[in-house]
């Protein structure tokens, strides 16, 4: 609130602001407290009034910090960063910086996995949402952080897998952990969110793997997870990273399965036992197109077994 009556007594200027917050008022131009302990007019408490939450989506203060110091001298904007940096980490509670240092860690991991902006916005919406209902108490910071990251993907239909998100496909502890909070987050938020499709992983592995895979492997590759009887409902991403390998080999590309597996993420032993299920390949036809080796990673070859 800007107050116009009266004048700084030190550099004589009447853009005053008014902290209702500290109930001082400040100089604007020189950032010199006028007058302070101000008697503000306001309702009086009674015993039915209840406390008000706090809105999460406000959590910084709003406070000034004029271009100028006590003495008139410049600062520069290093400084008044600083100073702004150093107010808003003193006028936060403890549970007020928690969810700020955790807002952060979402956007550090969505920037370290080239999510999109939008993405990480959703995930840190969705944190908020649950930190209102208390969904979890205490949790592992960074796979909760990942829980939010998983939700916000399936939400948005961002097709990508636990696996890619953990980095490491062997991390059972971690899948199983961020598979959790995602639960306890759909359920406490009440979020309906269908699951990707075998088709979904196909495509998100052809991607992966790069131009080598064409449109004609993309539809084999779909065409076998359907034609099996296998059931992809509890994990369509390995059937699809099955069905992919069988199409590639069927289609002439000696890709070994190592290789396959570094970049899909999933494990060498989870391939082997769906690409069984699916009932396996059978040798390349004759005239299938050779395996361009420029345009395909040297780990995806066959002698990197």
């Amino acid at each position: 609130t800007k107050v116009e009556e009266e004048r700084c007594q030190d550099c004589g200027s009447t853009q005053l602001v008014l902290d209702a917050h500290r109930s001082e008022l400040i100089c604007s131009n020189c950032s010199i407290v006028v007058a302070d302990a101000l008697i503000l007019p306001g309702r009086e408490r009674t015993r039915e009034d209840e406390p008000v939450e706090s809105d999460d989506s406000q959590l910084l203060p709003q406070l000034h910090f004029g271009p100028r110091d006590a003495h008139g001298a410049a600062v520069g904007p290093g400084l008044v960063w600083l100073l702004r940096r150093t107010a808003q980490m003193q006028n936060l509670d403890s549970s007020q910086r928690g969810a700020v240092t955790m807002e952060t860690r979402i956007r550090k991991l969505a920037s370290q996995l080239q999510f999109p902006r939008t993405l990480a916005l959703r995930a840190i919406y969705l944190f908020r949402k649950a930190r209102q209902v208390h969904v979890i108490k205490k949790p592992s910071l960074h796979h909760w952080a990942l829980a939010l990251l998983y939700t916000a993907c399936r939400d948005t239909r961002y097709v990508i897998t636990i696996e890619d998100l953990l980095g490491n496909p062997d991390d059972q502890h971690g899948k199983s952990t961020v598979w959790g909070y995602f639960k306890h987050v759909k359920r406490a938020l009440g979020l309906k969110l269908l699951p990707f499709s075998v088709e979904n992983y196909v495509t998100y592995y052809a991607g992966k793997i790069g131009p080598t895979v064409d449109g004609e492997t993309i539809y084999n590759a779909i065409h076998i997870s359907r034609t099996s009887d296998v059931k992809a409902n509890s994990t369509p991403h390995c059937v699809a990273a099955g069905a992919l390998y069988i199409a590639l080999r069927e289609a002439g590309h000696n890709i070994s399965q190592k290789g396959f597996c570094s970049f899909v993420n999933v494990s060498e032993i989870s391939l082997r036992h769906w690409v069984e299920l699916l009932g396996g390949y059978s040798a390349p036809k004759r005239g299938a197109p050779e395996l361009d080796y420029g345009a395909v990673p040297d780990e995806l070859q066959e002698g990197q077994d």
